[in-house]
């Protein structure tokens, strides 16, 4: 009856705690999705703060899961203790001295004598959750402190690092099978896979993802970075956004309130407002109808500053010929 009362009184804060858990997961899988971007920027500092409510409400609520269970565990121990310790008193004091008792009932005795035992062993287990919860979080951040490291250069890399020093080429287009390499090359020029940048001009990068997070449109083209609100509606007029959208627009996780088209248009937007001197896109027009991935072309080379080097990783071949070099992979 004790037990039963305690698990209803715990539920409320179990829930608790499974919905924070919910939470995070939902943040951790979006900042994922979006690590490239994010390290392209060198905005982590930003998303830790976005992430840190999240891990602060998870932590009161396993603290509040915690100080609930020693409070009922306590009760639930006071309660067999005073059980126990009342009926070895009668033992002890009664049934022994006037030869009461048999072997059944002294059986009996030990045997409620040993769940003071069991009962304090249920404050070590949430002691154990503590520190299980400790360790969980120094996971976590491990994981996202996490850099691979690349120890060689492909011949790829130094065949576009060549085209870039030319002064007649601008623009590449690398294409190739799935499996070539050609995200990795990508994440080489962007400077993610070394330990010290393999090439010197300040890169961005518009990953295959469609990176959109909770939050509004001027957050999602900023990155916690100042930006002049004028200029920025602006920008988005020149992607065809601002009939649709506004800087304070606000958008749901993964953009599920935008279609693909819109989606992969804001992302390149915040690539390209940045104004890297190198812009990195891998498969823009990927998931896009022809259609929608000719109008994305073409805003692509609109845009385009002349001091700005673009390199595409593309399968689709409908815009090559806008390009200063094409690189086939075998």
């Amino acid at each position: 009856m004790i037990k039963t009362l305690i698990i209803r009184l715990r539920r409320p804060h179990i829930s608790r705690v499974n919905e924070a858990e919910d939470e995070i997961l939902d943040q951790i899988v979006g900042v994922f999705s979006g690590i490239r971007t994010i390290q392209s920027n060198r905005v982590e500092g930003f998303f830790e703060k976005r992430l840190g409510p999240f891990f602060e409400n998870y932590r009161q609520a396993t603290v509040s899961l915690a100080v609930s269970r020693s409070v009922f565990d306590g009760v639930a121990i006071a309660t067999h203790s005073l059980i126990s310790l009342s009926i070895i008193t009668l033992f002890i004091f009664y049934l022994f001295p006037e030869q009461h008792s048999d072997a059944g009932q002294l059986v009996t005795a030990l045997l409620l004598s040993a769940s003071l035992t069991r009962a304090f062993a249920g404050l070590l287990d949430v002691y154990r959750l503590l520190d299980q919860s400790r360790e969980d979080f120094s996971a976590l951040k491990g994981i996202l402190d996490h850099e691979e490291k690349l120890t060689g250069v492909s011949q790829v890399l130094n065949q576009v690092l060549e085209e870039l020093a030319k002064p007649n080429v601008n623009t590449i287009a690398v294409i190739g099978k799935s499996g070539q390499g050609k995200t990795i090359l990508l994440d080489t020029l962007a400077g993610l896979l070394t330990p010290t940048p393999v090439s010197h001009l300040s890169s961005n990068y518009l990953e295959q993802n469609n990176f959109v997070f909770s939050g509004s449109v001027y957050e999602n083209l900023s990155l916690g970075k100042k930006m002049e609100n004028d200029w920025l509606t602006s920008q988005l007029d020149k992607v065809g956004l601002s009939s649709r959208l506004t800087l304070d627009s606000e958008l749901q996780g993964n953009g599920q309130n935008l279609s693909g088209g819109e989606k992969r248009r804001l992302c390149f937007l915040r690539a390209y407002i940045h104004s890297p001197e190198l812009l990195l896109l891998d498969e823009p027009t990927t998931g896009l109808d022809s259609e929608t991935g000719q109008g994305l072309w073409e805003i692509i080379f609109s845009l385009l500053e002349p001091q700005t080097n673009l390199v595409v990783v593309t399968h689709d071949s409908s815009y090559l010929d806008h390009f200063d070099k094409v690189i086939t992979l075998d």
